[in-house]
């Protein structure tokens, strides 16, 4: 039996590459979410998650929040 693959692709260490983390948006992002409503967003929360980021998420996918 030969192997026909020339390129793999390795799931077994599970680490993406550092490059792949969008960190300037995150930190803009959480940034925004702490100046806007720190109160609301540095604690536990519903179990269905922050509301605004869920309406937000909804609306960008065009799927219902519920």
């Amino acid at each position: 039996m030969t192997d026909t693959m020339t390129e793999k692709i390795v799931f077994t260490r599970g680490v993406p590459p550092p490059e792949a983390f969008p960190t300037e948006e995150l930190g803009e992002c959480l940034d925004a979410a702490v100046r806007g409503d720190a109160a609301t967003v540095l604690q536990y929360g519903q179990q269905r998650g922050y509301a605004p980021l869920r309406r937000e998420l909804a609306e960008e996918y065009g799927v219902s929040e519920a």
